[in-house]
């Protein structure tokens, strides 16, 4: 699931193509999102202004000039970007809106979990929040809040930052993003994470989450938004070692493959006398059940 540092990429990478800018339009596809948008919204959101563009948790929440709030939720798969009007549309889009200026922002979901939800104003959006459960942004812990959260659980360190209700936005790859604190000079094992207690945690914890949108998210490219200049730095930066990831795969697989070759000449070699080795323990080799679906199709085929 997308955790606070793709939700937050996309959010600033759509900031600047839809701040001061109006909807024109709307079209919907004709597959239902698991949030599915509703046809009355339409008129509620046409010839609106976007105020800004934020992320309140895994949510990112459009203030439109009425004071509606749109808010997105990407699910596993989602996607919103700005594309030109004559980008090709791609399969899976559920959502186009019209952007004055000759834009569009387009929500597309493979698996389609995520949704497009229209709020009346602030406070319908905060009675949604609440009722999830959201609790406080990385980015606003108060210490004394956040220890007195930390100290009221017997929980592990990662079981309670994966609670919503303790800090928001944290899922499996944030917390162990946020917790490990830098090895001092000289000392051969990482140091506790948080040495200086719940209070010292928090500054390491703030600035790894504002520095990791920076560097484009974290590790899942299904959620990238723009192709502005931030996203072709990140793409470049990616193809540099795009070649030893590329290889890797490729060279556990040989290695893998080395292994059974020489598992499977060793229990059929024979010793000098003509009798089998001791690797075979008496028995007759057989042949590899991945090579009886190779020897029925010669025989299929020679009988044909």
């Amino acid at each position: 699931m997308p955790e606070l540092p793709e939700v937050e990429t996309v959010a600033r990478d759509v900031r600047p193509l839809l701040t001061g800018r109006r909807l024109l339009g709307v079209r919907a596809g004709p597959h239902k999102l698991r949030k599915p948008w509703s046809a009355a919204w339409e008129p509620l959101v046409v010839g609106r202004r976007v105020k800004g563009v934020r992320r309140r948790g895994k949510w990112i929440v459009l203030d439109l000039d009425d004071g509606a709030r749109l808010v997105v939720h990407l699910g596993m798969t989602g996607q919103l970007r700005v594309h030109a009007p004559a980008d090709p549309v791609e399969p899976h889009t559920h959502l186009v809106f019209t952007v004055e200026g000759g834009g569009e922002l387009r929500f597309r979901d493979v698996r389609r979990f995520g949704g497009v939800t229209h709020f009346a104003d602030e406070a319908a959006l905060d009675a949604f929040f609440a009722a999830a459960g959201l609790g406080p942004e990385p980015f606003d812990l108060e210490p004394a809040d956040w220890r007195q959260r930390l100290s009221s659980t017997k929980r592990n360190v990662k079981a309670t930052l994966l609670d919503q209700g303790v800090v928001a936005a944290c899922t499996r790859p944030g917390p162990p993003t946020v917790c490990p604190a830098p090895r001092p000079s000289g000392c051969a094992r990482p140091s506790p994470p948080c040495w200086g207690g719940p209070s010292a945690c928090g500054a390491p914890a703030s600035a790894i989450t504002s520095a990791a949108p920076a560097c484009g998210a974290s590790s899942r490219r299904s959620s990238a938004s723009t192709d502005g200049p931030a996203r072709r730095a990140r793409a470049a930066a990616r193809r540099s070692s795009a070649s030893a990831w590329r290889a890797a795969p490729r060279t556990f697989a040989r290695a893998a493959r080395r292994r059974v070759h020489h598992k499977d000449t060793k229990s059929t070699k024979k010793s000098r006398t003509g009798r089998p080795s001791r690797t075979d323990k008496g028995r007759p080799s057989s042949p590899s059940p991945s090579f009886l679906p190779f020897l029925f199709s010669v025989c299929f085929v020679s009988l044909w």
